[in-house]
């Protein structure tokens, strides 16, 4: 059987999907109790509704099926506040025609402070930008490199956590001036081929809210 460049690559990326493993913040659990998710076990398909397992931070439902998710955490080890933004379904797998912008930004990054001031991106650090209606597949970035495959593809599976969109540290992106709880706010566009996959078009996902304790 011939396997290509790209075939195998996307199956490595599909696998490394599969196996991920999600992490888990109690403190940041905000689950809707009653919904449920497929699972596979011992290749037979069942229904569950430990939905901490594989969703465990914050998220929110589009009336599409599509899932935004806010994993903000700390790293014990290194000391670090970071951000996971997961974008997924419970009620059906990407097939390989959802894409992250290829700018990597978003309609909406807003970190407030106690006060409900809104602390700015460091300088030269942009996180807002602007999206068309649909793009057209040869302005997808490309990697430069091997398969020549398309950049910021969104793997996800029934059975499984978010596809990751964007992972950041917040000291990357802000200056905390102080210890304390922030609120974060943001609004995610993605992309999704059409019929004829020779375009994508814009998906806007739910606004999301959590709120993030940080440091300096």
């Amino acid at each position: 059987m011939k396997v290509t460049c790209v075939g195998l690559s996307m199956l490595l990326l599909a696998l490394w999907s599969i196996t991920a493993p999600a992490v888990s913040h109690a403190a940041n659990q905000k689950l809707f109790p009653g919904t449920s998710y497929r699972v596979e076990t011992n290749s037979q398909s069942s229904v569950s509704t430990n939905l901490d397992e594989i969703w465990p931070a914050v998220w929110k439902e589009s009336t599409n099926g599509l899932r935004i998710q806010l994993d903000a955490f700390r790293n014990t080890d290194t000391k670090e506040d970071w951000l996971i933004i997961g974008v997924g379904s419970v009620v059906f797998d990407s097939g390989g025609s959802f894409f992250g912008p290829p700018s990597g930004k978003f309609a909406k990054f807003e970190l407030r402070d106690t006060n409900g001031v809104i602390l700015p991106p460091k300088g030269g650090v942009l996180m807002e930008g602007q999206f068309p209606e649909r793009i057209p597949l040869k302005d997808l970035p490309r990697r430069p490199y091997g398969d020549r495959g398309l950049l910021n593809r969104l793997f996800f599976f029934t059975n499984s956590g978010p596809g990751r969109l964007r992972e950041m540290k917040f000291k990357d992106i802000y200056r905390v001036p102080k210890e304390g709880e922030y609120t974060l706010t943001v609004d995610v566009v993605i992309y999704r081929f059409e019929t004829n996959w020779h375009y994508l078009d814009r998906l806007d996902l739910p606004c999301i809210t959590t709120k993030v304790h940080l440091t300096p």
